[in-house]
């Protein structure tokens, strides 16, 4: 697994997707913090496994965003395998049409917490909108 994560990384180097590549490359490090992943192979990762990385991740500090954005990449990377014929279809451990009791990303949203803009932002805010309009009338804004 290890070694497909690091060719999965440099193909992404190679077509200049590096957010992609440091978001996959972060994704291998924190993949073997809870397990080593050169031991590691894709007949390896079913619910269960799935299931106690969730756990590990909110161990150490992860919030549910945090964690939907690991097992999002590791579900890529796991039907980037398919694709490549590396495993079978039948071991998919996600939640899909073939697999309706697979594991699910979503009960990992984290709860979106809205604040209220302060007046020094609403006013630096109304500033730049009015610097930026170009002679705008106000009557067009309100």
């Amino acid at each position: 697994m290890k070694n497909f994560i690091a060719v999965l990384v440099e193909e992404m180097m190679v077509q200049t997707k590096l957010g992609n590549a440091k978001i996959y490359k972060d994704f291998g490090v924190a993949l073997n913090n809870y397990r080593p992943t050169t031991k590691l192979v894709f007949s390896d990762i079913n619910y269960n496994f799935l299931k106690g990385f969730e756990t590990h991740l909110y161990k150490r500090g992860c919030t549910g965003g945090g964690i939907h954005h690991y097992m999002w990449t590791l579900r890529a990377i796991y039907n980037e395998a398919i694709r490549r014929d590396l495993v079978s279809k039948d071991l998919y451990p996600f939640k899909s049409q073939l697999n309706p009791n697979g594991y699910s990303l979503m009960n990992l949203k984290s709860e979106a917490s809205p604040r209220a803009l302060s007046l020094e932002e609403i006013v630096g805010d109304s500033y730049y909108l009015f610097a930026s309009s170009n002679a705008m009338q106000l009557v067009d804004v309100f």
